[in-house]
């Protein structure tokens, strides 16, 4: 009997036939109990695609502390009747020494192109170290499970003479039940990459395979049909996995005896997958609420009175547990809901209380969930699973008591409310919000120059843009508490003008006090409301020039003015300035 048949059997009897590969690890049996395996959730789907879990020298040296010592040439004695030492056993099974532990090996590998399961992986000579830390980066699946399902396919990790055929079929991918391995993905680079790859391909296409999350299933107990089997409900996509590349669940049996034996309707794959990562690598559930910043709206944005600015924040479900929106969470499950911080439960300066759920809780729908490609729309829109990405879309308010102008950071990330320890690890976001000054303006346009000669009076024309955070009112709308928009002389400020139309102008520098047009950000459309300017609105001060009272020469004057709000302190307002030349002409 070859050690091959041993593993691709899953018999932890017949493995410790085999002397020296250490599967048995009795100084574990009292922290670990059978009792505590879930038959829906064997491991995490936060623990099993994360391939960023191991280094090149963190493995090495893993695999170094499982064979110190390697039998290269098969001197340790074989245990089998008539063979004195393993290599004269090995040598008459088809595999003489020298024998190469997982620790020393080096293999060349011709490279790969990558596809949308892995990323491409240059060609080179990799050791064991390598190949799995670069096959666990390229198709992000831990390098522990990697490590787990060597073990528990052919026990390669703490083999201490270990022969070819456990090298072809490392993983046991190619390798059915009823058939031979299929030679095309033999080796041990193969093995591991095709392996992963695989459970990457169970997570993009689930619907292709039998075992799927968020699902039920039988799972049958063992390949005989006799033994039965149960339903199951797989919570997550790597217990989904795990039973599409060994369909069978332990019985009560095997789970009774974990580092032995069961009966002859037990099964060990997933039992022996569950119990190594359990012994090695600590629980194999992961953190239940986490997330990855995944995108946002933009890094900036501006709010100004009656134009709140909407902004995005996307993140990626990378926790073990699925999250609930306001819609769809039971009483008895938390809700998911993005938190203003910085500190916890800060109350927003934009806050808007016409949609937000509090001052504190922009947002508590899901605006979207995207699968992980974060393009295509779940099926679900109000519930995220582990590997699934959510949309946080909300309004920020101009705030009600109005902010000095500048730029100010809104820290949020994402909490559980209904838990203890709410907040959610990794999903910290933030964005800058612009306020501008509350009254500023952006010149926008003017009739040119004006004539006036005695009898005759000119006209001057000034479009000015709303660029600031505050509506502008006139004379004709302003209520008794809010500042009044004007044109207003200047160089020097308040400055009378020598054109002073006594019939018309509000004062000797103040040439206009109502808005002669208010037009719409295009500069064309006329707005529902002539007396107001709100922010991105266009206001147009059009006047008379009268011909100066005074004696005044022929020639060119330049006239300078600006716009004012009366009624407030520092009551210029920014951006607005404009002049013009007057022509004073006799008859």
């Amino acid at each position: 009997m070859n050690k091959l048949r041993l593993f691709l059997l899953g018999s932890v009897a017949a493995v410790t036939l085999v002397t020296g590969l250490g599967l048995v690890h009795p100084h574990k049996a009292a922290a670990l109990s059978g009792s505590s395996f879930q038959a829906g959730r064997i491991i995490d789907d936060n623990v099993f695609f994360n391939g960023d879990g191991m280094d090149i020298p963190t493995i090495q040296g893993f695999l170094n502390s499982k064979v110190p010592s390697c039998d290269t040439n098969g001197t340790q004695p074989s245990g089998h009747s008539g063979y004195s030492t393993r290599a004269a056993w090995g040598a008459a099974n088809g595999a003489p020494a020298p024998y190469t532990c997982l620790k020393d090996v080096m293999v060349d590998y011709y490279g790969s192109s990558g596809d949308q399961y892995c990323k491409a992986i240059a060609y080179g000579r990799y050791s064991a170290a390598g190949i799995l830390y670069t096959v666990a980066k390229a198709c992000g699946v831990s390098p522990q499970v990697l490590l787990v399902v060597l073990q528990k396919e052919q026990g390669l990790v703490t083999d201490d003479w270990p022969w070819p055929n456990q090298y072809t079929a490392a993983t046991g991918y190619g390798c059915p039940d009823t058939a031979s391995c299929d030679a095309s993905y033999s080796g041990l680079f193969n093995q591991i990459y095709y392996g992963a790859r695989q459970y990457k391909i169970y997570a993009a296409k689930p619907t292709l395979f039998n075992f799927q999350r968020n699902a039920n299933r039988t799972i049958s107990y063992s390949p005989n049909s006799s033994c039965g089997g149960s339903s199951v409900f797989l919570q997550n996509q790597a217990t989904a996995g795990l039973y599409n590349y060994t369909p069978y669940q332990p019985n009560a049996a095997a789970l009774n005896n974990l580092y032995g034996t069961g009966d002859g309707c037990s099964a060990y794959g997933n039992r022996n997958f569950w119990r190594l990562y359990n012994d090695w690598f600590g629980n194999t559930f992961g953190i239940p609420y986490s997330a990855s910043f995944m995108g946002e709206s933009g890094v900036a944005a501006t709010v100004t009175n009656g134009s709140p600015a909407t902004i995005w924040f996307d993140f990626q479900n990378t926790g073990s547990q699925f999250w609930k929106d306001s819609t769809s969470a039971p009483s008895y499950y938390p809700v998911t809901r993005l938190m203003a911080t910085w500190p916890v439960n800060r109350p927003s300066n934009f806050y808007d209380p016409a949609t937000w759920t509090s001052a504190s809780r922009p947002v508590s729908v899901f605006s979207k969930v995207f699968e992980s490609d974060g393009v295509t729309l779940a099926a679900d829109q109000h519930t995220v699973f582990p590997g699934q990405i959510a949309r946080f879309q909300f309004a920020m308010k101009y705030p009600a008591s109005g902010m000095a102008g500048g730029t100010y950071i809104e820290n949020f990330e994402l909490v559980e409310d209904g838990i203890p320890n709410f907040w959610v690890n990794g999903s910290t976001a933030w964005q800058a919000i612009t306020v501008p000054d509350q009254f500023q303006a952006a010149f926008a346009g003017e009739s040119g120059e004006a004539s006036v000669s005695p009898g005759h009076k000119g006209t001057l024309s000034y479009s000015f843009k709303n660029t600031g955070s505050q509506f502008w009112k006139d004379d004709a709308s302003a209520l008794p508490y809010y500042p009044r928009t004007r044109l207003m002389g200047s160089w020097p400020i308040n400055r009378s003008s020598m054109f002073y139309d006594s019939s018309s102008w509000l004062g000797s520098n103040r040439p206009v006090s109502v808005f002669t047009h208010v037009y719409a950000a295009d500069g064309t459309t006329l707005t529902p409301d002539q007396h107001t300017v709100w922010p991105g609105e266009i206001g147009v001060f059009q006047f008379p020039l009268a011909y100066p009272t005074t004696t005044t020469p022929t020639g060119k004057y330049r006239e300078d003015f600006e716009m004012v709000e009366d009624g407030i302190p520092n009551f210029w307002v920014n951006g607005s300035s404009a002049w013009q030349n007057v022509n004073v002409t006799n008859p």
